[in-house]
C-alpha cells in the first residue's frame, strides 16, 4: 500500500496519526503484530466512536523513516489513521467499525392468552406458561407475568364479551393488545395439521399465530365510546325482549297471564325510553359526539337510531378507506371463484349491529333519497334482486358517510349530491 503524500494530508487539523512500530525484519512477527494491533485499533476505535470520533480508518505500511515517531524503534512502522468524519472513501465495501448509522431493532415476542368465562390460559410459542381467574385479581398477576417478557405483545380471540375486562387491563397498563377472529386462529391451526384442542393448545397457536401474521393492535376505546356501546346494546337487548313478550301475548288465551305479559311489555317500554334518555344525554356532553351526529343525520335515511349505533359501533367511521369501511361493516361483497367457476358473489362477515342499521337506513333512503333512490331504480331496471339493490345502496351511503366524516371534510358545506 502506498504511502500517503504529503499534500494529501496538509491542513488537516482533525488527523490523529498513531505511530506502532516493529522489527521490520521479522516479516512472520510483523504479521502477527499486525493482527494484534489490529485488534486494539478496534478497541480504540469503540472508544472514539464513543466520543464521536467518527470517520475513515487506515492502516499503511510505511518503509518510509521520515513518518517514525522514533528510528530506534525499526525500520517499518504501522501507520494508524483516523480521519474525523472524512468521505474520501469510495469503496462501496460496508465497513467493520460502527458508523454511528445502525438502527436498534427489537423483535416483539406474542403471547397467546386463551379466554374462557372463568380462565386465562397464557402461552408462548412454544409452552404453556400459567393459568389465571378471569377476575380483577387475576388480570393483576396476568399482568406481572406478561412485564417478564420484554416487547411483549398479547394476542387473544374475541370470546363474546369475556375478553373485554382482561383487554381494559392490559391496555390500561400499556400493554400492547391483538384481538383476533377465533376462526382465523382455528383454520391457521389446522394447516399444520393441528387437530387437537385444549386450552393450553390454543393459548400456544394463539401465540404462534401472532407471530406468523404480526395482527393489528387493538386501539384503546375511548371511556365514552364505551358507555354509549354498552347503552346501545342495552337498548337492543330490551326491544328484543319487548318483541318476543308480544310475540306471546298474541298466542296467549288466559286472561291472567295475558295481562302479566301486557305489563311486562309496559315496563320494558319504559326502560327503553329511559335508555333513549341516556343515550341522548351522553352525547350531548360530548363534542366530538355532537359533530359526528351532526354529519350523519344530515344524510336522509339516518335517523337517531342508527346514529347510535354508528357512534358506538363504528367509531372508526371518518378514519377508514372506502374499501375497509365496506369491509368492516360487512357490506363488501366477496368474489368467489375457481377456474372456469364462476360463484355468485356474497357479503359475510363485519360488524353486525352497523349493517342491520345501515341496512334499515337504505331502505328509507331508496324511498326518500333522491340520489339513493336514483341508484336503487337504475339497479332494479339492470335485473338485480330487491337485497341486492338494498346492499348496494347501504354501501354507498357508508362510503358516503366515511368521506363526510374525514377530518379535511368536516369544515366543508354538506355534500348534496353522491357520485356515481
Amino acid at each position: 500500500m502506498e504511502t500517503p503524500s504529503a499534500p494529501r494530508w496538509r491542513g488537516l487539523s482533525s488527523l490523529l496519526c498513531v505511530l506502532v512500530s516493529c522489527d521490520g525484519r521479522d516479516w512472520r512477527g510483523f504479521l502477527g503484530e499486525f493482527v494484534r494491533l489490529k485488534v486494539a485499533a478496534q478497541k480504540e476505535q469503540e472508544m472514539a466512536w464513543q466520543g464521536h470520533l467518527l470517520g475513515r480508518m487506515e492502516f499503511v505500511l510505511c518503509p518510509d523513516r521520515d513518518l517514525m515517531i522514533d528510528a530506534e524503534l525499526g525500520t517499518h512502522s504501522l501507520v494508524f489513521w483516523v480521519i474525523p468524519y472524512s468521505r474520501q472513501s469510495t469503496t462501496r465495501c460496508r465497513s467493520s467499525f460502527p458508523q454511528g448509522r445502525e438502527i436498534m431493532k427489537t423483535t416483539p415476542v406474542y403471547l397467546g392468552i386463551d379466554v374462557s368465562k372463568r380462565t386465562l390460559h397464557l402461552a408462548t410459542t412454544e409452552k404453556f406458561l400459567d393459568k389465571f381467574d378471569n377476575l380483577p385479581a387475576g388480570h393483576e398477576q396476568l399482568i406481572a407475568m406478561v412485564r417478564k417478557f420484554p416487547h411483549a405483545i398479547v394476542v387473544m380471540e374475541a370470546s363474546g364479551g369475556y375478553e373485554r375486562l382482561v383487554t381494559e387491563a392490559l391496555q390500561a397498563a400499556e400493554v400492547p393488545v391483538a384481538v383476533v377472529q377465533p376462526s382465523c386462529v382455528r383454520f391457521f391451526a389446522k394447516s399444520v395439521n393441528m387437530l387437537a384442542k385444549t386450552d393450553k393448545i390454543d393459548a400456544r397457536f394463539i401465540a404462534k399465530f401472532g407471530t406468523a401474521t404480526q395482527p393489528a393492535l387493538t386501539p384503546k376505546t375511548p371511556e365514552n365510546t364505551r358507555k354509549l356501546r354498552a347503552l346501545s346494546d342495552r337498548r337492543q337487548q330490551v326491544v328484543e325482549d319487548r318483541v318476543r313478550e308480544m310475540a306471546r301475548l298474541e298466542a296467549c288465551a288466559d286472561a291472567e297471564v295475558a295481562a302479566c305479559i301486557r305489563d311486562s311489555i309496559e315496563s320494558l317500554n319504559t326502560v327503553e325510553r329511559n335508555l333513549d334518555e341516556q343515550i341522548e344525554r351522553l352525547i350531548q356532553t360530548d363534542a366530538e359526539f355532537q359533530k359526528k351526529a351532526q354529519i350523519l343525520s344530515s344524510q336522509k335515511g339516518v335517523g337517531q337510531k342508527t346514529v347510535n349505533v354508528l357512534l358506538s359501533h363504528f367509531p372508526e367511521l371518518g378514519t377508514l378507506t372506502r374499501g375497509q369501511a365496506a369491509a368492516l361493516a360487512g357490506l363488501a361483497p366477496h368474489a368467489r371463484e375457481s377456474g372456469n367457476w364462476c360463484g355468485r358473489r356474497r357479503i359475510y362477515g363485519g360488524r353486525a349491529a352497523a349493517r342491520c342499521a345501515l341496512y334499515m337506513a337504505a331502505k328509507t333512503a331508496a324511498r326518500w333519497c333522491p340520489v339513493i333512490s336514483a341508484f336503487y331504480q337504475r339497479l332494479r331496471q339492470r335485473g338485480k334482486p330487491y337485497n341486492v339493490a338494498i346492499i348496494a345502496c347501504a354501501r354507498k351511503m357508508l362510503v358516503h358517510l366515511n368521506t363526510q366524516l374525514k377530518p379535511e371534510n368536516r369544515k366543508s358545506p354538506p355534500i348534496t349530491t353522491i357520485a356515481t
